[in-house]
C-alpha cells in the first residue's frame, strides 16, 4: 500500500490513540515517509532510485536515496523522542560507503544536527 490512510481504515484504526497503540505502527509510519519520498522525487521531475538495504547478517538501512554517485541513508522510527542507537547503521553505513552524503534519522521529534554528520528531521520537514 502507498496509501497509509486506506491501511489504517482497513485495519480498523480510528483514532490517535489506536494507532499510538497499533502494534503495525512503525510499519505504517515507514511507508508514509518512504511513499512521501518517492512522490517528491517524483513530481520534481527526478527518476526516484529509493532502495533499501538488508544483508544476511540482519545489518538494514530503511531507505537509500540515490543521485548520480551519493547515497542519502535514511533511518525511519516512529519515535518522538531521540535515542542515540537511531544512528547507530548510518554511521555503520557512512563508515563504509565512500559516497555517502547527510545520514539523516526521519522521526517524529526535533530537528538536531550532530557533529558526527548525522542529522534528525520530524518527518513533516523531511519531503
Amino acid at each position: 500500500f502507498t496509501e497509509v490512510g486506506l491501511v489504517a481504515y482497513l485495519l480498523g484504526i480510528e483514532t490517535p490513540s489506536q494507532m499510538a497503540r497499533d502494534p503495525l505502527r512503525g510499519h505504517l509510519f515507514e511507508n508514509l515517509v518512504v511513499a512521501d519520498a518517492w512522490k517528491r522525487r517524483s513530481h520534481t521531475g527526478r527518476e526516484p532510485n529509493l532502495f533499501f538495504l538488508r544483508t544476511d547478517k540482519g545489518f538494514e538501512i530503511d531507505l537509500l536515496e540515490v543521485s548520480g554517485r551519493e547515497t542519502r541513508p535514511v533511518e525511519i522510527k516512529s519515535a518522538m523522542t531521540w535515542r542515540g542507537e537511531f544512528a547507530s547503521a548510518l554511521k555503520r553505513f557512512a563508515n563504509i560507503e565512500a559516497g555517502c552524503i547527510r545520514p539523516t534519522v526521519v522521526y517524529d521529534g526535533d530537528a538536531i544536527d550532530f557533529s558526527d554528520g548525522v542529522q534528525a528531521v520530524n518527518f513533516r520537514n523531511y519531503c
